[in-house]
């Protein structure tokens, strides 16, 4: 037995795909069992011959995807008189960004032998982070997805209304836009005021608070997508479909944030003109260095002594990236302090226009999936 090769009988609109893989010699253990590993091969296989199958002959790239969780229950053996192997895949959850197949692996009797689940995460490969799936990708996914309780596929449309501050959120979003095209916004309503988040490629994540409502506390949504709705109707900004899977991890505390310092912004915009000298010495493809964005800069200590926090130059970098920090010709009126305050992990840098956030766990990507 060579290499495999893949068999497809698919019935055009049938919710499961069918395909035969064949086994080899080498697919066994030395108890004449089909080896665990084998199993998750044999499922992949099958999960390329659906994509063969349900994009590329439909005249469509196939999704790049990434896998993200796989689980395969063993409920029976397949022993060596099988030449190949039935495989069954469907798709039985569809979210924003991911998709999880079904797959059951049938020995030659047309028994159940093992039931593999995967979870696949869109992927945007120049910016190596999750991205929406696509309206013609929904398609194809919703097509062949068994509705199953719990599992419906997110339809909301969340809407933002904004009576008062609308500019400097605006300003906000541009800027981060301007950083990172695949900026997340996530809001939070606290009373009559609106905290909005978003994203920023420093690994941190820039507030503006507004006053005014969100329909759906956490709702998330592009960056551009909030632009777009601000620039169309900023009273009743309806924000599309919900992307709450976008968005890396949860949002920090609403409350409990206790002040420690407060910093002059000019040795903020010395120690980020310093940075950025560093990061054009140092920097490679892939930025600056993840040692100087963790390089901690300002050790901020309470006027008691018995509280320090120590704010790493990715913040730093935020804060002036973001022009959070005013220049010199800057009204008067306006404060030329920065106020660190913290609580738990999380750090929090209140400047004039706006708020950055950093927690000391940060963000991986495994926290943005799903």
């Amino acid at each position: 037995m060579g290499e495999r090769g893949n068999q497809h009988d698919v019935t055009e609109g049938a919710v499961v795909h069918v395909c035969r893989i064949p086994v080899r010699w080498s697919d066994f253990d030395r108890f004449g069992h089909l080896t665990n590993s084998a199993y998750v091969e044999v499922a992949q296989e099958a999960r390329l011959d659906w994509a063969h199958q349900e994009f590329v002959q439909k005249g469509m790239d196939v999704p790049s995807v990434f896998v993200r969780h796989i689980t395969a229950d063993y409920r029976l053996p397949i022993l060596p008189t099988a030449t190949e192997v039935q495989v069954e895949t469907e798709v039985v959850q569809v979210k924003t960004t991911s998709f999880t197949t079904r797959q059951t692996i049938k020995n030659e009797k047309g028994e159940a032998a093992c039931v593999v689940e995967c979870v696949q995460i869109a992927m945007d490969l120049k910016t190596a982070s999750p991205r929406a799936i696509e309206a013609h990708e929904m398609k194809v996914l919703a097509r062949g997805k068994r509705r199953e309780p719990g599992l419906a596929m997110p339809a909301t449309q969340d809407h933002l209304t904004i009576t008062s501050g609308e500019s400097g959120l605006r300003a906000l979003l541009l800027r981060a836009r301007g950083l990172d095209e695949q900026a997340t916004v996530r809001f939070r309503q606290l009373g009559e005021q609106v905290d909005c988040f978003v994203t920023t490629p420093f690994r941190v994540l820039a507030s503006r608070r507004v006053v005014g409502e969100v329909s759906r506390d956490g709702a998330a949504a592009g960056v551009s997508a909030v632009l777009e709705a601000l620039d169309s109707s900023p009273e009743n900004a309806s924000l599309g479909p919900a992307r709450d899977a976008m968005f890396p991890g949860a949002l920090p505390p609403a409350s409990g944030f206790v002040l420690v310092d407060e910093l002059p912004v000019g040795v903020v915009r010395d120690l980020a003109d310093q940075g950025r000298a560093l990061a054009r010495q140092f920097s490679g493809p892939m930025g600056p260095p993840t040692s100087l964005m963790d390089q901690t800069v300002i050790t901020a200590t309470s006027s008691s002594g018995d509280t320090s926090v120590e704010v790493p130059m990715r913040a730093v970098f935020a804060c002036t990236a973001l022009q959070l920090i005013p220049g010199g010709s800057a009204p008067e009126e306006i404060p030329r302090q920065l106020r660190v305050s913290s609580v738990g992990r999380w750090l929090r840098i209140d400047a004039p226009f706006g708020s950055v956030y950093f927690s000391a766990g940060g963000f991986s990507l495994v926290d943005r999936l799903v």
